[in-house]
């Protein structure tokens, strides 16, 4: 009875831990915001660099006429002012993201470590919980 129990997990599966394929749709789901903060920062970077030439490319073929309706100077200072604050919230949410996104890692191995001595607490086994669940221990 006791080499049984022990058997049943002998086949690789592990108490707790998520599958695979969770596991890879919640790096997805962290890797989504960032890649989009990247895609951000890039976009603002070139309209910082040039917003004469973002402008041509992004909105120019909307007008019949695009130069008689082209952005004065100022207004392109005013546009490169707001890629400049959308540059500046990019860089800054980058790090936070990848903060949160171990922050939430770390919370759910420790979960899963919890929940795994949990199951094998009071059982009659050759292997301590803590031995069962060593493999999660974050």
């Amino acid at each position: 009875m006791l080499l049984s129990h022990y058997d049943a997990h002998v086949d690789g599966s592990r108490c707790g831990r998520k599958s695979d394929e969770s596991r890879w749709l919640y790096r997805l789901a962290m890797a989504i915001p960032i890649f989009m903060m990247v895609l951000c920062g890039a976009i603002s970077l070139w309209g910082v660099i040039n917003p004469r030439a973002f402008w041509k490319k992004t909105a120019a073929w909307s007008f019949k006429h695009p130069d008689a309706n082209e952005p004065s100077d100022a207004g392109f200072a005013v546009q490169r002012a707001a890629y400049a604050f959308g540059l500046l919230v990019s860089v800054i949410m980058i790090p936070v993201f990848i903060s949160a996104s171990n922050s939430m890692e770390k919370a759910n191995q420790e979960e899963a470590y919890e929940d795994c001595l949990d199951d094998h607490r009071g059982e009659e086994s050759l292997l301590s919980p803590e031995d069962w669940c060593d493999n999660l221990a974050p």
